[in-house]
């Protein structure tokens, strides 16, 4: 096809933003929707 590997990176991580931000407008909190943990990474 003739994109290089960064190119498909940048539109993977488009597509993905705008997953996040239609399921978050669906669901209201990122929490409640699955996009981020509930529990803090420095909570022990």
């Amino acid at each position: 096809m003739g994109i290089s590997k960064e190119r498909v990176r940048q539109l993977e991580a488009q597509a993905l933003a705008k997953l996040r931000h239609s399921i978050v407008q669906q669901v209201g909190c990122p929490v409640q929707a699955g996009l981020i943990s509930s529990v803090s990474p420095l909570s022990g």
